[in-house]
């Protein structure tokens, strides 16, 4: 017989025997297979497989912000991550795994909803294990995108788990990055505040010692005045002097009519009534005598007005002088408190730090499958 011939037909007989065997255990191998199918389903619900969610963040830069007295208005140090992305990347995965941003998630979510299907409780340290156990942040070769996963066997909890992470690392970002100066504005406003107002009432003090309002405008307005009052006392000299030589030309014309020496008619005494002239005269000399005393304590008062000046001119120029740098850095703090209060309005969000995409919902997380 053919090698081949008898090769093929001892085939043909163990598959019929196989056959054979087969449809008379059909029943239990039904059973088995209903029963591995029953398994399958019961381990894919009941086993106890830990779910994930995940998020990628992309760092485009980090933006510190130093104190405002160390700084000029509008600067800030900007770095953007390196060529390989390890330097800055590897900054904010440390702020990311940190104790305290667990500890942050903690206390907001609550001990009792993160270990509601971890065996429960409210353990602030077994909470936190699993958060930090959980957590992972890890980035590719070369890129800007920090992938981040949380796992836990509570579905429910960990795309919350995570979403509160991510925003607990936002706020923690930007207080180590760009530390909130309300504090130290505020105190830095008040004391600048209380040193120009002391300022401004010793100025104050010093103009009314002074009796003025404005040091230049009051300077050049005595000024002006000493030169209107002496040019009135010269022109009252010189129309007295004028009045003194009439009179006693009248005198003598008065005394001696028919021997005196002087003009008989000199140009400014009158022909008619000499008597009733030479009274005229002597009126009009007291006159110019009780004017010439009033310009002369006119010019006296001006005088003392214009020492009193002189005397707080020092001290009214050392205040004015104080008082710029201190209205200038009052109103500095002033505005930088202004920004960081609206700011702190606005919250924490950060256009350097994008959230590619929000955290996924919960699947599982096949990795941990058993075996």
């Amino acid at each position: 017989m053919d090698p081949k011939q008898t090769a093929s037909r001892l085939g043909c007989n163990a598959m019929s025997n196989i056959c054979r065997i087969l449809s008379r255990r059909k029943e239990l191998i039904a059973l088995l297979s209903v029963v591995a199918l029953i398994s399958a389903i019961l381990v894919w619900f009941c086993w106890p497989l830990p779910c994930q969610s995940e998020a990628p963040l992309l760092i485009k830069y980090v933006k510190d912000t130093r104190p405002p007295e160390l700084m000029a208005e509008g600067e800030a140090q900007m770095t953007s991550p390196d060529s390989n992305g390890e330097n800055t990347i590897n900054s904010e995965i440390e702020i990311l795994t940190s104790q305290d941003l667990v500890n942050t998630v903690v206390e907001v979510l609550s001990p009792g909803r993160i270990l509601a299907k971890a065996g429960g409780g409210t353990n602030r340290l077994e909470a936190g294990h699993l958060v930090k156990s959980g957590f992972t942040a890890g980035v590719a070769m070369k890129s800007d995108v920090i992938n981040l996963v949380f796992s836990g066997p509570d579905p429910e909890m960990v795309q919350p788990i995570l979403s509160q992470i991510i925003g607990s690392y936002l706020k923690g970002h930007a207080d180590i990055h760009r530390p909130e100066f309300n504090e130290f504005l505020i105190r830095e406003t008040d004391t600048v505040k209380g040193k120009l107002q002391e300022t401004e009432s010793a100025l104050r003090d010093a103009k009314t010692r002074a009796g003025i309002v404005s040091l230049d405008d009051n300077k050049k307005s005595l000024e002006e005045m000493t030169l209107k009052i002496q040019q009135k006392l010269y022109d009252a000299d010189v129309e007295l002097a004028v009045c003194q030589r009439t009179i006693k030309a009248r005198r003598d014309l008065l005394a001696n009519p028919a021997g005196s020496t002087a003009p008989t008619n000199p140009p400014s005494l009158p022909t008619a009534d000499p008597a009733a002239s030479l009274n005229e005269e002597i009126i009009k000399g007291e006159a110019l005598e009780a004017r010439i005393q009033v310009l002369t304590n006119q010019l006296a008062e001006v005088g003392r007005k214009a020492g009193a000046v002189n005397g707080q001119e020092g001290v009214i120029l050392q205040l004015t002088r104080d008082k710029e740098p201190e209205e200038a850095e009052f109103s500095f703090y002033s505005r930088r408190l202004k920004e960081s209060r609206a700011f702190e309005a606005l919250g924490a969000g950060d256009a350097n730090i994008s959230v590619v995409e929000s955290p996924t919902p919960a699947v599982r997380d096949m990795r941990s499958s058993p075996e």
